[in-house]
């Protein structure tokens, strides 16, 4: 009965913008909220730890970042393409065949991997990182790859079937978990190897949750599936090709620095690079996030050779993500230097490479919605090739700025990595769409962002905690303003985001937003340029 209710349930996409806001809502809200907490557990670690053990700990990440990915070999964006499409068109058997392949293969491809590492670990670190006393630390730290990749496969699959919000709920839980434990093992004994087996456990915690609640809430049952099995590995193995390649370069643009970092510099330079990093996390996941709910809409919309919705779905998304993100990057920079001096003052060779590095997340969102867009276009090769070139690209300057220049070489060379990413993107979804992004939703709030400078400058000298609060505080209540006096925030905003959370008014957070939007809607019908 509950199968049949779950079909009942599913057998259509939702095309809505509604859905899209929704979805990307709650996912976005859960990551933004373990995001925001992920950089405040590296200020712990890195004042527990200090710049040097905290550089020995981050050794191991870009190669877990990088062999993780290379699990997936692109399945994720196969399965939010095809998964959409075949339940759109009837086909929940099909669907479930692509998940039930994707998901042996993922695990498959990850022990694998982990095998290999532990193996070359030691030459690795002998040779590459220099750093042969960080063994334990790197063998403990990457076991971590098999359940980190489990957890990314079930971001896709819950996205793909269009289950954002228990998505959400279960990434908060074990994200929770992963600040915590690393935090409990690093006050119990200042050793990096035990900090690391707590970020391990919280990952092994996470597939666990992920794979019994998908089997409880999305499909009930693993049935025998007869010859579709096979079906879907010849289909992911054949077009995931591209979206792997896909997969490598942009995991070889965001890991490669730190790999070269590693190799010109010592640990200590590694440990301010990290904590940099960190930074444009909350951007990227909001991002990330908001292209992956917009594939299965865009697929499904494409399959119906609607282009106007195709259109407006893009618009829309990119128009509502530079009101979100442009604020946050101006705000982040104005702020470096307060930031860091109040949260960390012995990671200070930072601020410069934050303040290089945020202008990332403006980006970056273009690639991401450029992206959903190409890939709901089945033009996975152009992908690929793409972000391949802008990887060689990283690299090849990174190799030639770190050894001039140090961290803010390293720091430049990807930010310039970035800006040729989503100016290339942009053109390709520009060809196999027809849309194009307006240049005025990005320079609206980049010229209304101007107020947190406005702020800084004419504030007076009073320290760094009273100045970040009264910036942020004023500067964001004024930056609002200025988004409905200018015609940026709409009626049909406030209405699409009351749709996509009015089914949970009961709940007290539901509440709470419900009468913002409220308050917002009065702001706009009395301020707003109607």
């Amino acid at each position: 009965m509950s199968e049949q209710k779950n079909q009942g349930s599913d057998s259509k996409v939702d095309l809505s913008t509604a859905k899209v806001i929704s979805e990307t809502f709650f996912v976005s809200a859960s990551r933004i909220i373990i995001m925001v907490l992920k950089p405040i557990r590296a200020f712990f670690l890195g004042r527990y730890l200090g710049p040097f053990l905290y550089g020995i700990m981050n050794i191991a990440t870009p190669y877990i970042q990088i062999l993780t990915l290379s699990s997936n070999i692109g399945f994720s964006y196969v399965l939010m393409r095809d998964i959409p499409a075949d339940i759109h068109r009837g086909n929940r058997e099909r669907a479930r065949a692509i998940f039930h392949s994707a998901e042996f293969l993922v695990i498959a491809l990850s022990s694998f991997w982990y095998i290999l590492l532990f193996i070359f670990s030691k030459p690795i670190l002998e040779h590459w990182a220099h750093q042969p006393d960080a063994l334990v630390v790197f063998r403990v730290y990457t076991l971590m790859i098999p359940f980190l990749a489990i957890n990314t496969f079930y971001f896709a699959v819950f996205i793909a079937f269009q289950r954002g919000k228990q998505r959400a709920k279960i990434f908060l839980f074990y994200g929770l978990l992963s600040i915590i434990f690393p935090i409990l093992a690093v006050i119990w004994k200042r050793n990096v190897a035990l900090v690391a087996g707590g970020f391990v456990a919280a990952e092994l915690i996470g597939s666990v949750i992920f794979t019994i609640m998908f089997r409880k809430k999305v499909i009930p049952a693993f049935r025998r599936l007869s010859g579709y099995f096979a079906t879907g590995v010849k289909k992911l193995l054949s077009k995931g090709i591209f979206f792997f390649f896909t997969s490598l370069g942009w995991n070889l643009l965001n890991s490669l620095d730190r790999i070269l970092i590693k190799f010109y510099l010592p640990a200590k330079e590694l440990g301010y690079y990290s904590i940099s990093i960190l930074f444009i996390t909350v951007l990227a996941a909001f991002s990330s996030t908001m292209g992956q709910a917009l594939i299965p809409s865009l697929t499904a919309v494409r399959a119906q050779s609607n282009d106007g919705a195709f259109r407006r779905q893009i618009i829309n998304t990119s128009r509502i993500g530079f009101m979100i993100i442009v604020p946050v990057v101006v705000m982040t920079y104005v702020l470096a230097e307060d930031l860091i001096m109040i949260l960390l003052p012995d990671f200070g060779p930072a601020v410069v490479l934050v303040q290089i590095l945020i202008f990332i997340g403006i980006f970056d969102l273009v690639n991401h919605v450029a992206k959903a867009s190409i890939v709901a276009c089945d033009r996975g090769g152009w992908l690929a090739a793409t972000y391949i070139f802008c990887a060689g690209w990283n690299v090849v300057w990174n190799i030639i700025l770190i050894p001039r220049m140090g961290l803010e070489g390293a720091a430049l060379a990807s930010l310039s990595s970035y800006v040729i990413l989503a100016a290339v993107l942009h053109l390709l979804m520009s060809r196999f769409s027809g849309v194009r992004l307006k240049i005025s939703h990005l320079l609206m709030p980049l010229l209304f962002s101007g107020i947190y400078l406005l702020l800084k400058w004419v504030l007076p000298e009073l320290g760094h905690l009273p100045e970040l609060l009264i910036t942020a505080a004023a500067g964001t209540a004024l930056y609002l303003l200025l988004l409905i006096v200018g015609g940026m925030i709409r009626s049909g905003d406030i209405r699409r985001s009351r749709e996509s959370i009015l089914a949970r008014k009961e709940a007290p957070h539901v509440r709470m937003a419900l009468k913002g939007l409220s308050v917002l809607e009065v702001l706009v019908r009395k301020l707003g340029r109607g």
